[in-house]
Formats: structure tokens, C-alpha cells, sequence
């Protein structure tokens, strides 16, 4: 029984051999590699990889650019506001609060004006109705009412971009010009630059102003 499973083993043996052996003269190493040769075409590189070392580190140094930026717009603006005191001093014109002008018969509809970064809590300089009714300034201390002579450019609530306003007696004049800004949400719109240009008896100012008109 044995010798007969050895006489098996060996023909099966000699047959697979001839048969690669034919193959891999015909095939080289692929039909050698398909009869059993178990050698590996190419070895794992087992080298330890070098840490790499980023191109550029990150800079955590403070970006001294925002500051400045914020420094000098500071100083621009604190320059700003010194000026406009000094040309509301040179012409007499105070700030007036709701309660004054709603004394004094204005408010409600119509367009009010500020100085630039100015709060409404410390006082408006300028209010004008609709259309023909009066506008108010504080002049020497007083809430005194102007009428408009002349008016020019786009409409808004009973406005227009460049308006003309004077007192009784003429010695005071005021020309209002004003750029507008986005629609308010309830009947309003924004006014985000402005000037006001002021002649009182001679001496003439200009002062930049903001404000909104609406109803």
C-alpha cells in the first residue's frame, strides 16, 4: 500500500516538474513563479522614513499693521470731532434735544442731522418738516426756526439732496447737501454723509454731518 502512494507521489512530481521546466524555458520567470517560486520580485523598504521639516513656520508673531490701522483711525477721528467743535464754536450753533424741538413745534416727519459719530442722546444740529414746513437750528443758544429758499437734486420725504435754508433777517444762511444710504426697515431712510455749509453774518464753516429722513 505504501509503495504504491510512493510510485504515485514521484510520477505526479516528475510530470508537475516537466511540465514547468518546459514552461520556463518558453516563459522565463513568470512560468517559474507560477510553479512555486515563492521569491518575492521586490523587498519591503524597511528604512526609517526622515522626519520632513516644514518649509515655513507659522509666524506667530502680533501683526502690528491692524493696530496701527486702528490708531490712526483714532486719531482721524478725534481730529475730526475737533474740528467740527471748533466750527459750531466759530458760528454759534449748539445741539438741541427731542424735547426742545418737539417745544418748539418740529419734529415728526422729516429729515434730522447730526454730527458724524455723533450720539442722538447728546443733540441733533439740524431738523427740516416736510417740504414747506420750517427747519430748526440752535443758534446762540436759541431753537431758531429757517425757511427753505431753494431746493435741487433727488426727492425723499419731503427733502431734497441739496436744500438752502435762511432766517428771518437773512444774516444767517445754511445750505444742506446730503448722500443717500440704504432703505430703513419702516419708512425711513439712511443718510450717511453729509455737509453742512454755514454763512453767519461773514464767517463761513463746514461741518460733515449724518443723519435719516422718514414718516
Amino acid at each position: 500500500m505504501n509503495t504504491q502512494l510512493v510510485s504515485l507521489f514521484l510520477s505526479e512530481f516528475s510530470t508537475k516538474a516537466s511540465v514547468c521546466l518546459g514552461s520556463a524555458l518558453l516563459g522565463g520567470a513568470i512560468a517559474l513563479s507560477a510553479c512555486g517560486d515563492q521569491t518575492p520580485s521586490s523587498s519591503e523598504d524597511t528604512r526609517p522614513t526622515e522626519k520632513s521639516t516644514p518649509e515655513s513656520q507659522e509666524n506667530t508673531e502680533p501683526d502690528s499693521t491692524d493696530a496701527s490701522e486702528s490708531a490712526s483711525s483714532e486719531e482721524t477721528s478725534a481730529s475730526d470731532a475737533t474740528t467740527t467743535a471748533s466750527a459750531l464754536t466759530a458760528v454759534n450753533i449748539g445741539k438741541f434735544t427731542s424735547d426742545e424741538l418737539f417745544e418748539a413745534g418740529g419734529g415728526g416727519c422729516g429729515m434730522s442731522l447730526k454730527t458724524v459719530n455723533g450720539n442722538w442722546q447728546e443733540g441733533g444740529l439740524f431738523f427740516h418738516g416736510i417740504e414747506n414746513e420750517p427747519a430748526f437750528m440752535k443758534i446762540d443758544g436759541n431753537l431758531v426756526q429757517l425757511t427753505r429758499t431753494a431746493a435741487q437734486g433727488e426727492s425723499f420725504y419731503g427733502q431734497q439732496t441739496q436744500q438752502t435754508f435762511t432766517n428771518g433777517d437773512g444774516t444767517f444762511l445754511v445750505e444742506v447737501l446730503v448722500t443717500l444710504g440704504e432703505p430703513g426697515e419702516i419708512e425711513s431712510v439712511n443718510i450717511p454723509e453729509g455737509m453742512m455749509m454755514v454763512d453767519q453774518g461773514g464767517t463761513q464753516v463746514e461741518i460733515p454731518v449724518e443723519g435719516d429722513a422718514g414718516c
